[in-house]
């Protein structure tokens, strides 16, 4: 694990782009509902993937990127060469490769007033006349430790962690509300303009990495090239409940109604994004060559007389199926207690 920049394969590796602790062992349980909270969510593996980094497969996708920002309505994009065959990597490219979903149209930007609101619902204690001069400190150690993740892996920076970058809050707003902000567009936007100025200084390291295997298949990391990775030290949950001691006062922990269903999950319909202000700016979708699926769905199989016996129809297989489900459903009515009525045993029935 690297802590400050380091020099190889002829490159400065920056401090940023941190890998996030999520995982609950060994940290303290206040902090587990939002680990889990940012590990579930859209940017979950974005917060801690790749394993490992390889410093020549980086070198090459940073020293050959040739980046488009498609002007003020096209689609950002970073065309690399690797072994003499070019690749191609747009927000679709990005959206497989991290596990982003695709939607029909995403949120450019969330005006002032929503990131007011959302800071409000996580109790900011701060003013929030200026947005862009939030800071960390004034929130509670949980949500201090959210935009902390956030921040270290998505901002262009790689200094001054108490502030809350516009990218930070924007990103935050989405998981909270579900805003649909384009993720994928602004990882790409954020390396491209990286990369473009200086060749000799690389940020975004894990990022490039996953972008970099996701186009350029079956090859291998060797223990010679691999290269450390930056990562969040678990210290940080020490920092800030000490931080928070020294407080005057500190509220209580207030939890927008997103993290309230996270904590209560229910089975529903999928849930439509809250309603934002008119100054929030929404774009359709980009067309870039195709759908890129969404990671949490698969293709059906088809199921054919051959994979049943050739004597079984595709209807026979379906209404044994449906006998199965039958049967466990009628079990489940079974385990329904005692106390219920006949009429809910009828409903369930």
């Amino acid at each position: 694990m690297a802590t400050s920049m380091f020099n190889s394969v002829g490159l400065d590796f920056v401090p940023n782009n941190y890998a996030a602790p999520l995982s609950n062992e060994n940290t303290p349980e206040a902090f587990h509902l939002l680990q889990n909270f940012l590990a579930q969510s859209e940017i979950g593996r974005a917060l801690v993937e790749p394993a490992k980094l390889s410093g020549s497969q980086i070198k090459a996708f940073w020293e050959t990127g040739v980046y488009d920002n498609g002007g003020d309505s096209g689609t950002p994009s970073i065309v690399f060469e690797f072994q003499e065959t070019e690749y191609v990597i747009t927000p679709g490219t990005v959206r497989e490769a991290m596990g982003f979903a695709e939607y029909d149209a995403y949120t450019i930007v969330v005006g002032d007033t929503d990131i007011q609101r959302m800071m409000q619902a996580i109790g900011y204690s701060g003013s929030l006349v200026k947005i862009g001069q939030l800071k960390r400190p004034l929130l509670r150690k949980e949500w201090s430790f959210f935009f902390d993740c956030i921040t270290r892996a998505f901002g262009k920076k790689c200094t001054n962690w108490d502030a809350i970058p516009i990218d930070s809050l924007q990103i935050g707003y989405s998981l909270l509300f579900g805003s649909h902000y384009d993720f994928a567009r602004l990882v790409l936007m954020n390396i491209g303009e990286k990369m473009t100025e200086n060749r000799n200084v690389v940020y975004f390291s894990r990022f490039c990495q996953i972008l970099f295997s996701a186009c350029v298949n079956n090859v291998e990391i060797t223990e010679e090239e691999e290269i450390p990775s930056f990562k969040l030290h678990k210290r940080v949950f020490s920092d800030l409940t000490n931080k928070d001691l020294k407080k005057v006062t500190v509220g209580e922990l207030l939890l927008p109604e997103r993290v309230h269903q996270f904590l209560n999950p229910q089975p529903q319909s999928q849930q439509q994004p809250q309603q934002i202000n008119n100054d929030t700016q929404v774009a359709p979708r980009q067309k870039t060559g195709g759908r890129t699926k969404h990671r949490a769905f698969k293709a059906a199989k088809t199921l054919n007389t051959d994979e049943v016996g050739g004597s079984t129809s595709v209807a026979t297989s379906r209404k044994k199926r449906k006998v199965r489900a039958n049967r466990l459903k009628s079990v489940a009515v079974d385990a329904v207690e005692a106390s219920e009525t006949e009429t809910d045993e009828e409903t369930l029935h």
